[in-house]
């Protein structure tokens, strides 16, 4: 009897604590938000400063830079804008002041709730009327932004210009993303490109091609001495079906391009068709686990293809399924 109690008292624990860790998982709004909450007005949305290690120059890490400490400023003030906003309101409510004083500075932006961009900055630019001098000085940092922008594309446009001209004049020969500059000293770019069929129909296939420098004097195997580099194509994925393709190519500038082309194959003539295989491939078998199989494979392997840009999210989806998961399944135990 005494045992039957404990495991009640047990599984009564679990569901209670499913249930606190619910309400907190979806009371946490970061959990489910864009992190918008360091910058505010019209700089939520904004073009990351990021340094390209293997491509950029002195001058454009420079300008990089300076737009990174700019951003530090100008989250400074998003918070210096909303503890003034939140001493307000309290000043006002022990003046009996009103309810409707708007003190959140950061667009409200989650799964629960999404405020239209237009509205935010709407709303955003009524609370500036709150104070003239922190207007005065948003609308500098909105000045300033501007020309930090405009300095740091122009130097990465007189960068492309010099490498163009690097390349035409010999000077570096690019190997892939990795070497934009050429090989250094004692190695050579090489190619490799490797690839299979998507099923046994052979009307498909997902082909990689990739660059690199190695020793020459290694034996290198399955590589193939690149004496012209990468040509400015860099490594690739690929995936064709019957002709109509899409490749993901990234080159020596770090820039990643897409190229479609869903037109296919022109029509063939078919008399020389192999009824009976064709039933043998697509009758005898479940075929259509075979498709859900390919493209969950090739789904796959182009998700690792950008895997620095779905990690993370990836990650938080994995770990807030997961809490949901164990969630439910005690209440349901």
């Amino acid at each position: 009897m005494n045992r039957l109690e404990n495991i009640y008292k047990l599984k009564a624990i679990i569901k209670a604590a499913a249930f606190i860790m619910l309400v907190h998982v979806f009371s946490i709004n970061n959990a489910f938000a864009w992190d918008t909450s360091d910058y505010c007005g019209a700089l939520t949305y904004r073009a990351d400063a990021k340094v390209n290690e293997s491509f950029d120059n002195d001058e454009v890490k420079q300008k990089v830079k300076e737009r990174q400490a700019f951003e530090e400023k100008y989250k400074s003030f998003c918070k210096k804008f909303q503890n003034y906003l939140d001493q307000t309101k309290k000043e006002k409510k022990e003046l009996g002041g009103t309810k409707d004083f708007d003190t959140d500075v950061f667009r409200q932006y989650n799964l629960f709730k999404s405020e239209d961009y237009k509205a935010y900055q709407d709303r955003f630019n009524k609370m500036l009327e709150y104070n003239p001098t922190l207007k005065k000085e948003y609308e500098a940092l909105i000045a300033e932004d501007e020309v930090l922008s405009k300095d740091l594309m122009e130097a990465r446009g007189r960068q492309l210009d010099e490498h163009k001209e690097a390349k035409e004049s010999g000077k570096y020969v690019p190997c892939g993303d990795e070497y934009p500059r050429g090989c250094p000293a004692g190695k050579k770019c090489f190619s490799k490109r490797t690839g299979h069929n998507i099923d046994e129909t052979n009307v498909g296939y997902v082909a990689y091609t990739s660059f690199d420098c190695l020793d020459p004097n290694d034996m290198n195997l399955l590589w193939s001495e690149a004496p012209k580099g990468s040509e400015g194509s860099g490594s690739s994925f690929e995936t064709n079906v019957a002709g109509a393709y899409t490749k993901l190519t990234t080159d020596e500038t770090g820039q990643t391009h897409v190229e479609t082309n869903m037109e296919g194959r022109k029509a063939r003539d078919n008399s020389a068709c192999q009824i009976q295989r064709m039933r043998d491939l697509y009758q005898s078998k479940c075929y259509a686990c075979v498709i859900v199989k390919t493209l969950l494979e090739t789904f796959l392997t182009a998700c690792s293809k950008v895997y620095e840009l779905t990690s993370e999210a990836g990650s938080k989806i994995l770990v807030i399924g997961s809490l949901i998961w164990l969630a439910f399944f005690a209440l349901k135990n």
